[in-house]
């Protein structure tokens, strides 16, 4: 299952190093710290983003696609 976060309008992906191409950077709107992703435990779907989560600016989860859901 794919993380919660590629079906959220708040989504986006940082820069990718060339020398690291496999790497990416997972930010959003609720976590727009270049220095600081998406927490694993959103990101692994382990909690869903639908209720508040710490320092997450009051930004919740706003799907992209309303049918597909976690």
């Amino acid at each position: 299952m794919l993380p919660q976060c590629f079906n959220c309008k708040h989504f986006y992906t940082g820069d990718k190093c060339d020398a690291y191409p496999a790497e990416r950077l997972y930010n959003c709107d609720a976590f727009p710290d270049p220095k600081r992703q998406i927490p694993e435990d959103l990101l692994s779907n382990t909690v869903l983003h639908t209720t508040p989560y710490e320092e997450d600016h009051g930004i919740l989860y706003d799907p992209i696609d309303p049918k597909v859901s976690y």
